[in-house]
């Protein structure tokens, strides 16, 4: 039932005055309470799913730049704690795991189709240094950035 409908009811019920009708009252003012907090709640998951895809969307557009977990939960309203959960629970990745793997997704487009030396590669990636970028492309996909190049020219 509507909230409107529910408010007519109450409201007939208070001028009918009938038997009991303060106790029939207060179950209608309960009921509408629950119907209020549901409706809430279920613009709480919008608004929940709106930060979620904005700073997604920040990060995807910006993850080349340097992005501290302070810029990422001010844009929230978060604090920096709660920001680092709620990402995580929602993306099964912390905010420096999801840009990490940002960064390396793009620099592994740009070993396999650019010319572009690995020193470029990697400061377009975001990353601070070519060594810095060389581990971590080894250590989270089993290659040197330059064998997967080398794979491409085969």
């Amino acid at each position: 039932m509507e909230v409107i409908g529910r408010l007519n009811r109450m409201k007939e019920e208070m001028l009918a005055g009938q038997t009991h009708y303060r106790l029939r009252l207060e179950l209608l003012v309960q009921d509408l309470v629950i119907e209020l907090d549901r409706m809430l709640n279920g613009q709480r998951k919008t608004c929940e799913e709106e930060w979620h895809s904005y700073v997604k969307n920040y990060m995807d557009l910006h993850f080349n730049e340097n992005i501290n977990l302070q810029t990422l939960a001010d844009l929230t309203g978060y604090s920096c704690d709660r920001f680092r959960h709620k990402f995580k629970e929602s993306t099964g990745y912390s905010p420096n795991q999801y840009l990490l793997l940002k960064r390396l997704e793009s620099a592994k487009e740009k070993l396999l189709f650019t010319n572009k030396s690995v020193t470029e590669i990697s400061q377009e990636s975001g990353f601070s240094s070519s060594s810095q970028f060389c581990h971590l492309f080894k250590k989270y996909t089993g290659e040197a950035p330059t064998k997967l190049r080398c794979k491409k020219m085969q």
